[in-house]
């Protein structure tokens, strides 16, 4: 759409101007006719994916910019697996278990369980995927290290699954489940959290939802 911007016009009257020994008019300014100008818009540019985030109740698809493309709950296990299959490009076939009720999803590097109560699990091995970033809304991936995760104040499971007496899982984002106990610390109220497993010092999966309270 052309935008027309108007320009004051001053008319200039002719003047006479009375010196000694000499008078003459000053040529008038000539009229400035109004040149039209356009305004150029550009669109606004689409933001190009960049990480797939987990938080205790969501996956995230973010861009480029820092914000958010698509959410899913995992509430809603049919709208993660569309946003997961939409962000990687493909569905893998489906693998089911019906001894454990849950239909998983397996693209290598992310993992999608569903439930037969249409709630989801999703787990990452990798720190990137498809071109996507892999990591936590705190910003913990596959690969960051046992100090980095403990600066962040997790709750720290008992489970040592080497032996080596320390914890190899920590949880992010902790929620107490009110009527439900801990299976790892009897006695306590059980917990859901973003799930971090260690291997060593290092990082080698985050999951979500997580909880201590389930037998799994």
């Amino acid at each position: 759409m052309t935008k027309w911007i108007p320009l004051a016009v001053a008319t200039v009257a002719s003047l006479t101007l009375a010196l000694t020994g000499c008078a003459g008019p000053i040529t008038p300014r000539s009229e400035v006719t109004p040149t039209p100008t356009s305004t150029h818009v550009s669109p606004t540019s689409a933001p190009e994916p960049a990480e797939l985030v987990l938080s205790l109740d969501k996956i995230s698809l973010v861009g480029d910019a820092g914000t958010a493309i698509a959410v899913a709950p995992f509430s809603d296990a049919k709208a993660t697996l569309a946003l997961v299959s939409d962000a990687l490009g493909s569905t893998p076939v489906p693998e089911v278990n019906p001894d454990h009720g849950v239909t998983s999803y397996d693209w290598g590097d992310i993992l999608l369980s569903i439930r037969d109560t249409g709630s989801a699990w999703v787990s990452f091995t990798s720190d990137e995927a498809a071109g996507l970033a892999l990591t936590t809304v705190e910003g913990v991936h596959v690969g960051s290290t046992r100090a980095e995760v403990s600066a962040l104040s997790p709750y720290e499971d008992s489970y040592d699954w080497d032996v080596d007496g320390v914890s190899d899982l920590f949880g992010l984002q902790s929620r107490e489940v009110p009527g439900k106990e801990s299976l790892s610390r009897p006695g306590e109220e059980g917990l859901d959290f973003v799930g971090v497993e260690m291997t060593g010092d290092v990082v080698s999966r985050i999951m979500s939802p997580n909880n201590n309270w389930e037998e799994r």
